[in-house]
């Protein structure tokens, strides 16, 4: 089980959180992939080349994972993450805005984000 923490931005003034619990990192992803407005509308935290986390955003909205979510006509809302955490409390991911300006990506998030990434560069199907 994990626990992902964070906000849902309407606007500077409408910042309200959300505590989400999934089975794992896939159905989190697989979640995502439902609700949001689509594939050019995930951006993924500050990372370096090998994945780790860019410690000069950390605490910056750009240290979120962030998807579209909602089409308003004052401008997309958007599901902004700062926190992914196990069971046991340790932290698989953060945008540092929860940790004291120090974010983290796990290995497995790494992994997991890689895969959804190639997944958000591939082309739709359509039918004939």
């Amino acid at each position: 089980m994990i626990t992902i923490k964070g906000f849902h931005y309407y606007n500077d003034n409408n910042r309200p959180g959300f505590s989400l619990q999934y089975e794992n990192i896939g159905q989190f992803l697989a979640q995502v992939k439902k609700d949001c407005l689509g594939k050019s509308y995930i951006r993924f935290p500050a990372h370096n080349d090998d994945w780790s986390f860019n410690q000069q955003y950390a605490g910056a909205m750009c240290g979120c994972f962030r998807y579209y979510d909602e089409d308003r006509a004052d401008g997309n809302a958007s599901m902004n993450v700062d926190l992914i955490t196990d069971e046991d409390g340790k932290i698989l991911f953060s945008s540092g805005a929860l940790t004291d300006k120090k974010g983290h990506i796990s290995n497995s998030v790494k992994e997991a984000f890689k895969m959804f990434e190639e997944w958000t560069k591939s082309e739709y199907e359509f039918a004939d």
